[in-house]
This record gives C-alpha cells, structure tokens and sequence, in this order.
C-alpha cells in the first residue's frame, strides 16, 4: 500500500474508495528531453514487442497510425484499467 501512497503522492496515480486505483489523467511534467527518451524508449519497447508477437513491420506501422489518427475514446484505443484488475473474459 505504502507503494500506491507514494505514486498518489507523485501525481502518477488516483485512488477511489472503492473504486480502485487508476493512472492520473494529467501528464507527467518532463523536460523536452526527457519527453522524448521517454517517447523513444517507448516506442522502440512497442516495436519489439510486436516483432516478438511475428507482427510484419508494416502492420505495425499502420497500428501507430491508427493509434494517432483514433479519438482518446474510441473503442478501437486501449482504455485505462484500474491496477490489478483485468478485463471480465468473455465466453468464447
């Protein structure tokens, strides 16, 4: 708990009672610097991720472009989950 208290405490993270805990909406204060290693970093993760999964170089491509042509809440966009809890599973 005392790990939760301290990203609450950064900024990084709301809590609810009841309603769990979920990533802040506003975001991190970084320099122009740190923005884009953070950028970078990310990407090159996402990248290497998807080559892992045999996703064509391409296809990722087009996700990103999807990714940044989508509003924030389109279905098509990953939404925030509260820490811990996953998506209900649906029957198959």
């Amino acid at each position: 708990m005392r790990a939760y208290a301290e990203l609450e405490s950064a900024g990084l993270v709301t809590s609810r009672r009841g309603g769990g805990t979920t990533v802040a909406d506003a975001p991190l204060m970084l320099s122009p610097e740190e923005r884009e290693h953070s950028l970078a970093s990310q990407a090159a993760a996402f990248v290497a991720r998807a080559r892992l999964l045999g996703v064509p170089d391409r296809a990722i491509d087009e996700a990103v472009h999807s990714a940044l042509s989508s509003k924030p809440d389109d279905p098509g966009v990953s939404r925030r989950r509260p820490f811990g809890r996953r998506e209900p599973s649906r029957p198959g």
